[in-house]
């Protein structure tokens, strides 16, 4: 089905787009997060997502291909950012962990639960983890 805003989009209206955004911004930012299993590099890639669909509107031709057309931005994003990754050395950010102003115990209990359920669904295979993630 074609959203009532489609041609607006293509043509290049931003209110469009900002519907865009807000019909696919949750599965997007889903799919990121399944990739990266990070938070704020999901929310990056999302909003990475979204300009690169802005600017290469042009070439999507079918509008029932858009939910799938974003969905593969974000994850051909997501596992370009991995690879990057993979070359750096990564070190925790203490800015990071002065800025959390809850309590030491809640901080614990969060970063643990937290750090669980990156291990589970870091050993389900990437194509039934986004699913997962997006349930």
């Amino acid at each position: 089905m074609t959203p009532s805003w489609w041609s607006e989009f293509h043509a290049g209206d931003l209110r469009a787009f900002g519907q865009l955004i807000e019909a696919y911004q949750q599965d997007v930012r889903a799919i990121a997060y399944a990739v990266l299993l990070d938070d704020g590099l999901a929310e990056d890639v999302a909003q990475e997502t979204f300009i690169v669909a802005w600017t290469r509107r042009a070439q999507l031709r079918d509008p029932a291909a858009l939910g799938g057309w974003l969905v593969a931005i974000a994850r051909n994003r997501g596992r370009d950012l991995l690879r990057a990754r993979r070359r750096e050395v990564l070190v925790d950010e203490p800015a990071e962990i002065a800025a959390d102003a809850s309590s030491p115990q809640l901080r614990l209990e969060r970063d643990a639960l937290r750090e669980s359920c990156r291990t589970v669904l870091a050993r389900v295979p990437e194509r039934y983890r986004e699913v997962l993630v997006l349930y």
